[in-house]
């Protein structure tokens, strides 16, 4: 379903892709039948993926927070162990440019990203609802305007037939 992204050592589940998602937000309305019976899965299959892109999120959080605390606890012992004295200033420009808490927050950045998606997706969801509702509902209407046109005619037809029966017992 969906393929993996790398960010440097962090591997990251998009949990979509945009193909699946066109071909579940596209509705048919010659089939509205399917439509209707394939809402609800889709629905919660999407609300599971926006689950786990927000757990998947948080976990790199917390990936990032013991990275960027790691790197900091080396900094601070390599300048402990060499008599230097280390500011909060330098400390935190040291963290901040090293390559592998740049790496972890690339990576937590692009889970929040994922995690945006997918809800945009199940928002996405709730619009496609909305609008096999309102398909269902015109379809409705126009099926009792046919039914109504068939009366109509039916009835006109009635009718012409008793005035030539009339007519011809004159």
């Amino acid at each position: 379903m969906s393929t993996t992204e790398e960010i440097g050592r962090y591997t990251l589940d998009p949990f979509i892709t945009v193909d699946q998602l066109v071909d579940d937000t596209t509705l048919n309305e010659v089939d509205l039948n399917d439509a209707f019976l394939k809402q609800a899965s889709l629905a919660a299959f999407y609300g599971v993926m926006a689950s786990r892109a927000s757990g998947q999120a948080s976990n790199m959080k917390l990936t990032r927070d013991a990275v960027t605390a790691k790197v900091s606890k080396n900094y601070r012992d390599s300048a402990a162990d060499a008599g230097a004295k280390l500011t909060e200033n330098s400390l935190s420009e040291k963290v901040a440019t090293d390559p592998r808490v740049i790496e972890v927050i690339k990576a937590y950045n692009r889970a929040v990203e994922i995690e945006g998606e997918v809800k945009a997706v199940v928002e996405a969801m709730k619009q496609r609802k909305d609008m096999v509702v309102q398909l269902g509902s015109s379809e409705r209407d126009n099926a009792k305007g046919e039914v109504r046109m068939k009366l109509t005619a039916g009835t006109s037809d009635r009718g012409a037939d008793l005035r030539k029966k009339l007519a011809k017992s004159k």
